[in-house]
Order: C-alpha cells, then sequence, then structure tokens
C-alpha cells in the first residue's frame, strides 16, 4: 500500500526536512512520556472529564494560563462549591495537560466545542491523561490488553488493586501507599476508563473497544516518531494497546492518513517507511 506522494522528488524531502526541523525545534513530544507520574494524589481524582472539558472548552477563548486559573478559581467554570476542590481541578489539567506544547491544548480545545461525549475530544483528553498517569499506562498495556487479547472482558477493581500491589515491587512511591489508597486509586482508574469509553457497566464493568479519532491516533504516532520509533517498530509499538488496537487495526489507521496526506506510508515484505507529510500543530 502507498501513498500520494514521489519519494523521489527533491522539493518533496526538503519539505520533510523542513517540517521535521520546525518539528524537533519547537515540539518536543518526548517529554510527554518522560513527565509521567506515580502519583497516588492525582490518580484519586479520576478522569475529571466534565471538569477538563469546561477548562479545554474555556481554552477556545484564550490558553493563557494566569486567565484560565482565574476562570477555574475565581469565576468557577468547573462549578466547585470549595477553594480546594478547585484546587484540586487546577492541579489536575496542570499537571495533565498545560505542560504539553501549547498546541495540544488547541487541539484538544477544537473538539471540546462538540461537547464532553465527542469521539475526538474523549480521545485526545485520555492520551494525554493516561501518559501523565503512568500506572494507568502500564494497568491498560498489560493487564487490561491482556484480558482483551484472550478474549476475557469482565474487570473488577480487585484485578487492579492486585496489579498496583505487585508494583510495589519496581516503583518504590507505591510502598508508601496504604492499603485504604491503593484501593481507592484503583476505583478511581476503573471508573476514569469507564469516562474515557475503554469500560462500561457501574458496578459490573466490561473492557470494550474504545472509539478513537483520527488525530488522536495521529498524536500517538507523532509522539512515538519523537521518540525515535521507526517503520515496523511504529506499528508493533505497545502504546497502541491504549486503544485495545492490533496491528492490523494500526495499518488501517496509517492507511487513512496517508490518504489524508498527514503522512507517507509504504510497506513491501518486510520493510515499512512512514514519514510525517503534517506537522502535530498544523490545524485540519
Amino acid at each position: 500500500m502507498k501513498g500520494h506522494f514521489n519519494k523521489n522528488s527533491q522539493d518533496y524531502r526538503l519539505i520533510l526536512m523542513q517540517k521535521k526541523q520546525k518539528l524537533d525545534e519547537s515540539n518536543n513530544l518526548t517529554r510527554i512520556r518522560k513527565e509521567g507520574t506515580y502519583s497516588s494524589t492525582n490518580l484519586i481524582r479520576g478522569s475529571m472529564i466534565n471538569e477538563m472539558h469546561a477548562i479545554f472548552s474555556e481554552c477556545q477563548k484564550t490558553n493563557e494560563k494566569n486567565s484560565l486559573r482565574n476562570r477555574v478559581m475565581v469565576d468557577n467554570i468547573v462549578h466547585k462549591n470549595s477553594f480546594y476542590q478547585r484546587e484540586n481541578v487546577w492541579r489536575i489539567f496542570d499537571q495533565r495537560y498545560l505542560s504539553c506544547p501549547p498546541w495540544i491544548l488547541l487541539s484538544i480545545a477544537r473538539p471540546a466545542k462538540e461537547g464532553v461525549n465527542s469521539t475526538d475530544f474523549i480521545g485526545q483528553t485520555y492520551l494525554y491523561y493516561v501518559f501523565r498517569e503512568r500506572l494507568v499506562h502500564e494497568f491498560m498495556t498489560e493487564c487490561i490488553w491482556s484480558k482483551w487479547k484472550n478474549k476475557q472482558t469482565k474487570i473488577e477493581y480487585s484485578d487492579a488493586v492486585n496489579f498496583f500491589t505487585l508494583k510495589e515491587k519496581d516503583v518504590p512511591a507505591i510502598r508508601q501507599w496504604s492499603e485504604k489508597t491503593i484501593v481507592r486509586c484503583a476505583q478511581s482508574t476503573l471508573a476514569a476508563l469507564r469516562d474515557f469509553g475503554i469500560l462500561r457497566g457501574t458496578v459490573n464493568k466490561s473492557i470494550q473497544k474504545p472509539r478513537i479519532s483520527l488525530e488522536a491516533a495521529f498524536q500517538l504516532l507523532c509522539i512515538l516518531k519523537a521518540e525515535g520509533h521507526e517503520g515496523r517498530a511504529l506499528i508493533e509499538a505497545r502504546d497502541w494497546r491504549l486503544f485495545l488496537l492490533n496491528e492490523v487495526e494500526v495499518i488501517e489507521l496509517f492507511t487513512r492518513m496517508s490518504m489524508m496526506k498527514w503522512i507517507r506510508f509504504e510497506r513491501s515484505g518486510q520493510t515499512t517507511i512512514l514519514e510525517l507529510v503534517r506537522i502535530p500543530e498544523e490545524s485540519i
């Protein structure tokens, strides 16, 4: 399968070089994963999807940090009764989203106007939530993915509790958490994954295939490219498990991006070539 680009064109290669340079200089996407945390304080807050939607809706007017903070803390656009609650909302927004490159805020703000249940809004907010909350990322790519791959859709909070408890061996921070804290983190994680469409059900939860917008998939691809993934490694990256995607489905997404002229994508035997044509900050 091939994109619609002449790979031998000198002008085309020059455009790619210029776009790559701009991407490297202005959008250091490698820090997205590096700044993820193992914080029980943040994890317990869950998705806060409605509060995040209120703030991102405001980002359509301004993405200036002090103005946004005033709208949350003073004007109370998130509808919280106490200063403490509003402070928690702002801290979560800051930790998960505000430290990302500025274009990401604008990218999430655009579909926010379609409502909190917009596939594109949900997909993008989930992407950066799960990269920032490292324990959720590992829970998704290990525990949830394993169940899904083995056609097991039932999920209980004890699955998350057991997973988090076992992670104590590898993550010193978790060793400081009390049993009660781990239970609360497990409950909040499952509730958040339900908000993002990974799980369904209130009492009895089950895993389901989430919808993913092409924009969210493209941004994940850009992060992988920034981290140095190339060729076949882009298809095989574990991070596609965040959306419960297998390799065939990833290839289908890449083909759609190629048709949109966002990327150049070619596969021949064991050789895979993928190059960005559109840079992430370019609106569509």
